[in-house]
């Protein structure tokens, strides 16, 4: 890759060659799978310079993990060039009757580079309530966001209950979106990084 401040000409479509990153993935497209190893490695390898990229130019790594197609040039997140020059480019990743899947191994690849702090003796039990943006279900989250639990409907009050006799606290993130479910503060994320954490039950 170049430098980050450096202009590459490699997309067509007006504005993405001076306000976007490409990284260009290397591989035999009839390979592309998510069930393939060569397919993980270089997803993995992705993952990392993507992460290293946004942490060395100040993007809020968080708030971007999300496929974001042609609202590129309006924030932070990320596209297929297929996506966004639709009209003579198309590539492996765009096109794959898995993308859904693929996409979701990108985001988790990025994720997994961001640094989980260790819990202190008096945050080791405060827990978030969690749910994404484009579905209803709402998770018990560890503070380091290294699992997730998916709790029934009607039952919000009794975790939160459980919660607080274990000595935690229900938490949320300072300036996160939230809303009110039976009664609680309820974080509600991006869907693509609520996805991303992994799933106990």
């Amino acid at each position: 890759m170049v430098p980050p401040l450096y202009t590459t000409y490699s997309v067509a479509a007006a504005g993405y060659n001076s306000r976007t990153w490409s990284i260009c993935l290397t591989g035999r497209s009839r390979d592309l799978s998510p069930n393939d190893p060569n397919t993980l490695a270089m997803i993995g390898r992705a993952g990392r310079a993507i992460f290293e990229l946004w942490t060395l130019v100040g993007v809020n790594i968080p708030d971007a993990l999300a496929w974001i197609g042609t609202d590129a040039l309006k924030r932070p997140g990320l596209f297929c060039h297929g996506d966004v020059q639709p009209w003579d480019r198309t590539d492996a990743w765009s096109i794959h009757p898995e993308r859904p899947d693929l996409d979701l191994l990108l985001v988790k690849a990025i994720a997994a580079n961001i640094p989980q702090p260790l819990p202190t003796i008096e945050d080791e039990m405060n827990r978030y309530l969690i749910r994404g943006n484009k579905a209803g279900e709402v998770y018990l989250a560890d503070a380091g966001l290294g699992w997730k639990w998916h709790i029934p409907a009607g039952q919000l009050p009794n975790v939160a209950y459980a919660v607080a006799v274990g000595g935690g606290h229900i938490i949320t993130p300072p300036g996160a979106q939230t809303i009110i479910v039976e009664g609680l503060n309820v974080w509600v994320a991006d869907q693509a990084f609520v996805d991303a954490i992994p799933r106990t039950k």
